[in-house]
Formats: structure tokens, C-alpha cells, sequence
């Protein structure tokens, strides 16, 4: 996937095989809406894909955006360009009104971030980035987001914090009301991140750093791409980052940020902004919500001006809540995830249906291998043995995977047993 993050459009935006079409413009930058103005795109911008092997092991290596599976679904953004992010509210933004008048809004957004889980069933119709089932571990090796950074005073060094998270080290689930799930990391106010990372990494930002700044949402070309050095994430376990800004000079309050509208003030200050999408538009609302973790989390504060209200990090877009945000985030996974690893002295085994759970009016994917050629039946059950489906093919020896449909197959857990010669094996999957 090199060319995600080599090519680009002529107007710098991400490169992507759609192009991106940018609608009405909104204002928005009030305290009730943090983010400032918004920039609607009626086209989500879709990434690279490689294809995977499927010869019976299914490896997984591959960039995985959420936002990216959404967008492959049919959902449409709302893309933020006035996401400045400051340690404390001392700093302003400038925005403008319906008269196109500008005002002064103080920073209310301190830190942001996303939680990753490749369980989503958005992932599913994406098959060179398949979901993995609950019982898979993976590792995230990598994350990558696309910024916006202006330096207006030439020899300060700014630095943007990364702070990665991994299994408990993501705060404990809470159960809403409506059964939905939200996970984010912890939040400590008096250091303005966290002090439960797994991991964190302080990135240097100057003049000289490559990265690009105008009004125009295209000008979202900066990519900061970092490697997490992160263990494995268990099966059923989270990973997710944050980023948060830390300035190199010292400012005071009503210094202004240089952002997408004409800032004026006596001293200005650099600015730094990730950029931030909400599920849906004006003219196209929102519509997937998901039973999975892929929380973007935010850190927001009351306008106090000597220190961080006491606020903490919390999902901004928990399940069945739509229309909310994300930060627009890839995460590069490896998992064996799938795979027929012990086979028979013969040379048979039966591998991981997958995807696991899979859906009802869908189809599963069954990986075997066959130490010689020959006649090869599979068959679905239920648990207490009644036979759902079955098929029967004559095929050579080695690897095969064999797709069968879920039909109206109700929630629950099913099996599938492999007959070949004198070979049986049996495993389960579950309908979800």
C-alpha cells in the first residue's frame, strides 16, 4: 500500500481512486460545536488495497480504515477543518459568523483519537481487509492520520504527542442503556493525557517538517505515519492512539491560532489539526451504526483559562448513535487470523471459518486442505444435528477454501464438518 501515502491529488488532499467532492460550506465554530467549520464531501475518499492470498491460510498485513469501510458502504462525511488543539483555552480561534463576520472563539479541544477494532461488520464487504472473528489476536503495527500544521514563527519547535493503547490498558467497557458498547482510554486533566498509555511517542515539528496548511480541505496532505512497537492485541482486546499538541513557546490568553480564517490578534501562534470526519451530511444523514468499538474519543474542556477543566476522554460516536466523529485513521494489522495449521500426517486439516461471527443472508468461508486428490464433502448443522446445507466437489490435492451461504441462518453457534476419504474433522462458527 507504498502509493496511500505517495500519491496525491494535484490540491494535496489523500490519495484515494474516488474523487472527492466538496459541497456546501458550513459555519460551525462555536463553543457547542468545537470543531469549526465544516467542509461537506458527498464522496468518502477510499484507500489502497492490495490483495491477500486466500489459498486455505488467510494472513492478514494490511492498512484497515474504519472510516474507509464506512465509506465503502454507502456512508457519506462531513469533513472539519478547525480542529486546533491546544494544552488549554488561554488561545483563540478566529471564525466566522452567518455574515460572514469574524469572532473569536477560544480552543476547546485538547486531545483526540481512535479506538480500533477489526471485528466491525462494515470490514466484511471489504475482502482484502477481512474482519477478524473474536477469537483472532492481531498486532497493530503502525498508525497513520492525515494533519494540517502552520508555523508562523520560524525556529520554535512544536511536538505532537502520540500516546498508544493496548488490551486493558483501553479503559474498561461501559454498557449504555440501549446495550451498546464504548471504550476509550483513560484521561488524567492535571497532565492533559493520559497516564495509563502503553506506549507514547513525542514527534518534533518545525518549519522544516513536511506537511502542508491553506483553507482549502485539500489541504489535508500532511500524513504522519508511526510505527506503535506495540504487543499483540488479544482476541476480543482494543488498541487505540490519541494525539495531543504540546506548543514550543509560551503564549498568553486571547493570542490567536493561525486556522482556515483571517486571524488577527498581536501574537499568533502555530497551529497543528488532524483531520476530523462526522458520519453524514446535510442532504445525506447518517445511517450505519455498528455493534463494534470504533470510537473516535475526544478531549474537551469547559472555556477555563488557567487550567484544564475536569474533563476526560470519551467516545465521541458510541454504537447506534450516528452522525458523529471520527478521526480519519488507518492502522496497519497483521493476524494469521485464519489458517489450517495442523494437518494430519496425510496432509489434511480443517482451517477457521471465517469471517467468524459471520451474518445471516451472507456467506462463510471455509479453508481445508487435502493430502491427496478426491471426492470432498462439507455440511452446516445446527447444534442438535440437523443438517442446514452441505456441498460435494472432487478437487486436487492442497489448499481450498470453500464459500457456503448462510441463508437465514437465525443467531447462534453452527458447525461444519469436512469429509474426505478417511478424513472427519469438525469446528464451529457463530451467526451473529
Amino acid at each position: 500500500m507504498k502509493s496511500l501515502f505517495t500519491k496525491l491529488f494535484a490540491t494535496g488532499f489523500i490519495a484515494t481512486s474516488a474523487v472527492v467532492a466538496v459541497g456546501q460550506v458550513s459555519e460551525a465554530g462555536n463553543t457547542a460545536n468545537p470543531f469549526g467549520k465544516e467542509f461537506v464531501a458527498d464522496d468518502l475518499t477510499q484507500f489502497t488495497k492490495e490483495t491477500l492470498k486466500k489459498h486455505g491460510k488467510l494472513a492478514v498485513d494490511e492498512w484497515y480504515s474504519y472510516m474507509g469501510a464506512l465509506g465503502e458502504n454507502g456512508e457519506a462525511y462531513t469533513y472539519f477543518t478547525g480542529t486546533s488543539m491546544m494544552p488549554d483555552s488561554l488561545a483563540v480561534q478566529i471564525f466566522r459568523d452567518e455574515n460572514d463576520a469574524p469572532y473569536a472563539d477560544h480552543v476547546g479541544v485538547f486531545s483526540v483519537g481512535q479506538v480500533f477494532d477489526p471485528q466491525s461488520e462494515h470490514f466484511a464487504l471489504i475482502p482484502e481487509t477481512p474482519p477478524l472473528s473474536r477469537f483472532n489476536a492481531y498486532t497493530v503495527d503502525s498508525i497513520a492520520f492525515f494533519y494540517k500544521y502552520r508555523n508562523e514563527n520560524p525556529g520554535v519547535t512544536d511536538t505532537v504527542l502520540i500516546q498508544f493503547f493496548n488490551n486493558s490498558d483501553v479503559a474498561r467497557l461501559t454498557w449504555q442503556s440501549d446495550q451498546s458498547r464504548t471504550a476509550a482510554p483513560t484521561y488524567t486533566p492535571a497532565i492533559n493525557r493520559s497516564s495509563d498509555a502503553t506506549k507514547e511517542i513525542k514527534v518534533p515539528i518545525s518549519e522544516s517538517t513536511d506537511g502542508f496548511y491553506s483553507t482549502s480541505i485539500a489541504s489535508f496532505s500532511g500524513t504522519m505515519e508511526v510505527a506503535t512497537g506495540l504487543p499483540t492485541t488479544g482476541a476480543s482486546s482494543l488498541t487505540a492512539f490519541t494525539i495531543s499538541f504540546i506548543p514550543g513557546m509560551a503564549y498568553e490568553f486571547g493570542d490567536t491560532l493561525i486556522n482556515d480564517s483571517l486571524v488577527t490578534g498581536d501574537t499568533k501562534l502555530n497551529t497543528f489539526m488532524p483531520l476530523i470526519v462526522r458520519q453524514g451530511t446535510v442532504n445525506n444523514p447518517a445511517f450505519l451504526s455498528d455493534t463494534t468499538m470504533n470510537h473516535g474519543v475526544f478531549a474537551f474542556t469547559n472555556q477555563r483559562y488557567s487550567s484544564p477543566a475536569a474533563q476526560w476522554y470519551f467516545p465521541y460516536n458510541p454504537p447506534n448513535n450516528l452522525a458523529r466523529q471520527h478521526v480519519y485513521s488507518l492502522f496497519k494489522m497483521s493476524s494469521a487470523n485464519v489458517s489450517v495449521d495442523d494437518l494430519t500426517k496425510s496432509g489434511y486439516g480443517l482451517g477457521n471459518a471465517y469471517p467468524n461471527p459471520a451474518s445471516s443472508n451472507a456467506e462463510v468461508n471455509i479453508p481445508f486442505t487435502l493430502g491427496q486428490a478426491g471426492t470432498v464433502s462439507i455440511e452446516m448443522f445446527d447444534l442438535v444435528g440437523k443438517s442446514i446445507s452441505s456441498a460435494t466437489s472432487k478437487l486436487t490435492a492442497g489448499e481450498h477454501v470453500e464459500t457456503m451461504s448462510t441463508g437465514n441462518l437465525k443467531p447462534g453457534i453452527y458447525l461444519y464438518t469436512i469429509s474426505a476419504g478417511n478424513y472427519t474433522a469438525s469446528k464451529k462458527f457463530t451467526i451473529k
